[in-house]
């Protein structure tokens, strides 16, 4: 299995005969950040399947406005992936600035690897109404 440092974003293919029980934690090698690695579930548990379009999926259709904070700069909104990804590329979003689509939970972008994961399954859940939009 290929595992990612949630610090510093290092990959490694780990043995899957190596991780004992639930999981193992495992010491960067690069940063020496310690993570915990679990178990690959079977596939009774496939991941949901992503479309080829969720870079550019507009999140106004279901009334979510993505916001990222910067430290002491002005907040980045944006409404797709693409957006996101093009600021990280600009060097104007970083990976440790925090990410959010209520504006009350805040969590680092580097933990929301893959990014793509993550923005479809609140994509997803807006659109069952498990999210309410984005406060104005």
């Amino acid at each position: 299995m290929i595992v990612s440092c949630p610090s510093c974003e290092a990959r490694y293919k780990i043995n899957d005969s190596k991780i004992k029980g639930r999981g193992a934690k495992i010491t960067c090698p690069r940063c020496t950040h310690r993570f915990v690695v679990y178990k690959q579930s079977g596939p009774s548990k496939a991941p949901a399947q992503i479309p080829d379009t969720i870079n550019n999926l507009d999140f106004r259709d279901v009334s979510i406005r993505w916001t990222v904070r910067k430290g002491l700069g002005q907040p980045e909104k944006f409404f797709d992936l693409a957006t996101l990804q093009a600021l990280l590329e600009d060097g104007q979003v970083h990976l440790w600035d925090e990410i959010s689509y209520d504006l009350n939970n805040w969590v680092p972008i580097k933990s929301l690897v893959p990014l793509e994961t993550h923005f479809w399954d609140v994509y997803q859940k807006a659109k069952k109404g498990e999210i309410p939009p984005t406060p104005e």
